[in-house]
Parts: structure tokens; C-alpha cells; sequence
């Protein structure tokens, strides 16, 4: 899909400059998330998409705040900080899951504390932004979403090319 067309459907960023501080920010962007993940129902490969409410960050779920923080040092969810770019494409995630079809998808799996867990990754055709989800056994868990930088692009690129084309020889 050309950048162009993805205009069509992606939303604007929701930008800080019309507020006056980051915490009616973020209490705004919650809004948003509680409309697009909470408040409605959402699908991926015909399983609901849910999000992590536990544990409760600042009062916000678990999901919420990964999606719009970063983690500066300690890997401790509770001290991750607000990443403004993070924030201001917190709209494109729904869409994005929702046009799945027409952006890059591809399974990846990556070690964790449970052990390894294979994970769905959609990203724009630049790879320049990325959704993660976790599917489980009856749903699919948003897990993360950020914009990817520009060197770690094309090491995004050969892992989605590496799928595609373990996928074409083993039909």
C-alpha cells in the first residue's frame, strides 16, 4: 500500500501543543484508548482484542501506559516515562489493527520471563510504525505499539521478508 493511501484512513496525530500541561494530555489520550479499546468491541483473525488492566499504573491501565511511555532505564513498568511520539499516534493503533490486511503482517517470537511467545507484528509499509499483539487460545492481546526508528527498520524488514518467504516454501 502506498503512504498516500494510508492518509485515507489514519488519523491525525494528537498533538500536546493544544494543552496546557501533561496531565490533562494524558487524561485526554485515556479517553481516546478507553473509546477505542474499552468502550467497543475490536477483532483480530476473528478473536477479541483485549488489554491489560493489571497492574494499574498511575491509575491507568497496564496497556495504556506501555502504549504511551517508554522505559528509560530500569525495565520497570511503574517508572516507564511518557514518550510524546508514543502519545501523539495513540489514534493510529485501531486503524491500524482494523487494516491489517492492507499493511505488513508477519508471527515473530522473542524470549521472555514465561518463555518464548510468538507474537503478531502489523506495520506500516516504511516499517516506520509498529502494533503488536499476543495471541492467546480465545483472544488477542494488544501488547504493544510505537514508531520504530529509523535503524531498526530494516532489520524489521528482513524479519517480515523472512516470514513471507519461510511462508511460500512451506506451502
Amino acid at each position: 500500500m502506498k503512504e498516500g493511501n494510508i492518509k485515507n484512513w489514519l488519523p491525525e496525530k494528537f498533538s500536546f501543543e493544544n494543552f496546557d500541561n501533561i496531565e490533562s494530555y494524558i487524561e485526554k489520550l485515556y479517553l481516546v484508548f478507553l473509546q477505542d479499546f474499552v468502550d467497543s468491541e475490536n477483532f483480530f483473525h476473528q478473536k477479541k482484542l483485549v488489554c491489560k488492566k493489571h497492574p494499574e499504573i498511575h491509575k491507568k491501565s497496564a496497556t495504556f501506559w506501555h502504549l504511551i511511555s517508554e522505559s528509560v532505564s530500569s525495565g520497570i513498568e511503574a517508572e516507564r516515562v511518557p514518550n510524546m511520539e508514543r502519545c501523539e499516534k495513540l489514534p493510529w493503533i485501531k486503524p491500524i489493527i482494523q487494516n491489517f490486511s492492507q499493511l505488513r503482517v508477519w508471527k515473530n517470537s522473542r524470549s521472555t520471563k514465561k518463555g518464548l511467545k510468538e507474537r503478531f507484528c502489523i506495520a506500516l509499509e516504511d516499517f516506520s510504525y509498529l502494533v503488536i499483539l499476543e495471541e492467546r487460545e480465545t483472544f488477542c492481546l494488544l501488547w504493544t505499539a510505537y514508531p520504530v526508528e529509523k535503524y531498526r527498520r530494516k532489520k524489521l524488514q528482513k524479519e517480515y521478508e523472512a516470514f513471507i518467504y519461510k511462508q511460500g516454501a512451506s506451502l
